[in-house]
């Protein structure tokens, strides 16, 4: 589109849209359009007042809207003939209001504020994005083709124009018809990205967090995965738009974030062969996220497990063992986990790592010797993984030839218990 034409069209929306100034249809969410233009303006407030009321019954967070969106001065406000740094803190709050209104969306008070918004401050047209951020989870739902059919997406140019067949009928969005478009258009794929990131920061400082934001990350995960999982080649574009937000998840001290991130990052794994500096990075950011809230220990083992049985040998180096050695439950998970998964690709990193320690009189050696001797005597050595051990032990052994006879003996008294397990073995 021509500069020209992008002027003209920011020129044609919202303020001099035609159903702005016409009476005999208004656009709502609860009411016929026809019924809706008898309601005076004090009709709707109260309806979104009592909305919020109930909303507030529920979730205190929504309590800073009483004086700005749900305010007496708004029944005055007229958003057309507003400056723009009025209508850019208007936008921001309803933006804020959406975001935090997602978790409830399908709750009857929820509609009525909605309803409130869209006649008073017409965010069908001013804040079409921020509207579809808050439906979008619940697509297959009635109520989200309601909010569907408030948009004006006609225009071929309307990012959201791809939902316009959609509204004559009145169907709700197909589940393929999302994940398709997830990554046929990345800036869609962005767009749920950041709807995360969005409502994290929407709800940081509130009290139970990961319960409210629990639909969200649902959402992320069930079509960003199947997204993946469906393209037939990931590209880099693909992989340099998710990887800030993995990132991001990873380092997250919210569960569920973690949870879905490292869904994202098993199903990157088994679609692409990564750069090795790439399978480090996330190999390293994996195990730090375990060392700092062991809450998922068995998913994000079994995470880091895909990873480096989908990559290239040896691409994720060493770094990431380190903090792995000092996850309280990584020998029990993984003596689980040998039961039905193999667990060598993990194994063929760690021993090496650990062996080389014990051959250290440092402290965090000890440590690291401890989950080694664990380790024999727990897990399984399956695929010729034993008589690797027993190679890199004689080898790193010989190769000892600086010591003093005395650190000579104490080295043999600490690979004593080692010998006979892998003689057990």
């Amino acid at each position: 589109m021509t500069s020209l034409a992008h002027q003209l069209k920011r020129l044609a929306l919202p303020q001099s849209d035609a159903d702005l100034l016409s009476r005999r249809e208004v656009a709502s969410l609860l009411f016929d359009p026809k019924d809706a233009a008898t309601m005076d303006r004090s009709t709707f407030y109260a309806l979104g007042c009592t909305g919020l009321e109930e909303l507030l019954g529920i979730e205190p967070a929504f309590s800073e809207f009483e004086d700005t969106l749900f305010s007496r001065a708004s029944l005055t406000l007229e958003r057309s003939v507003q400056s723009k740094e009025v209508n850019e803190k208007l936008d921001a709050g309803v933006s804020l209001f959406l975001t935090r209104l997602c978790p409830y969306f399908l709750l009857k008070p929820a509609h009525k504020c909605i309803e409130w918004l869209v006649h008073r401050f017409h965010i069908q047209l001013y804040n079409p994005d921020s509207l579809l951020a808050c439906a979008l989870p619940y697509h297959d739902t009635n109520v989200f083709v309601r909010v569907l059919q408030l948009l004006k997406i006609k225009d071929t140019t309307n990012r959201w124009n791809w939902l316009h067949c959609l509204q004559k009928p009145g169907v709700p969005l197909a589940r393929g018809t999302l994940i398709t478009h997830c990554y046929t258009d990345l800036s869609f794929m962005d767009f749920i990205c950041t709807m995360v990131t969005k409502s994290i920061q929407a709800y940081s400082g509130q009290s139970g967090t990961s319960s409210q934001l629990r639909v969200i990350f649902s959402f992320y995960a069930s079509t960003i995965v199947p997204a993946l999982d469906a393209v037939d080649k990931v590209s880099d574009a693909i992989i340099a738009k998710l990887l800030p937000y993995v990132q991001k998840g990873l380092k997250s001290s919210l569960v569920d974030y973690r949870a879905a991130s490292y869904m994202l990052v098993c199903q990157l794994a088994v679609k692409v062969v990564m750069q090795d500096a790439l399978v480090e990075t996330l190999a390293v950011l994996i195990s730090k996220s375990l060392l700092r809230e062991p809450t998922l220990p068995k998913e994000g083992i079994g995470c880091l497990i895909v990873l480096l049985q989908s990559q290239k040998e040896g691409a994720a180096g060493t770094r990431f063992c380190t903090p792995l050695c000092s996850v309280p439950p990584l020998v029990s998970v993984l003596q689980v986990m040998s039961v039905t998964h193999d667990v060598t690709p993990l194994l063929s990193y760690l021993l090496p790592h650990l062996l080389r320690a014990a051959f250290s009189s440092a402290q965090s050696e000890a440590d690291e010797l401890a989950v080694l001797e664990a380790t024999l005597q727990n897990v399984p050595l399956t695929r010729g993984l034993d008589q690797t051990v027993a190679r890199l032990l004689l080898q790193e052994y010989l190769s000892q030839t600086e010591l003093s006879a005395e650190n000579l003996s104490d080295l043999n008294q600490r690979l004593l218990p080692l010998v006979r397990l892998l003689e057990s073995k």
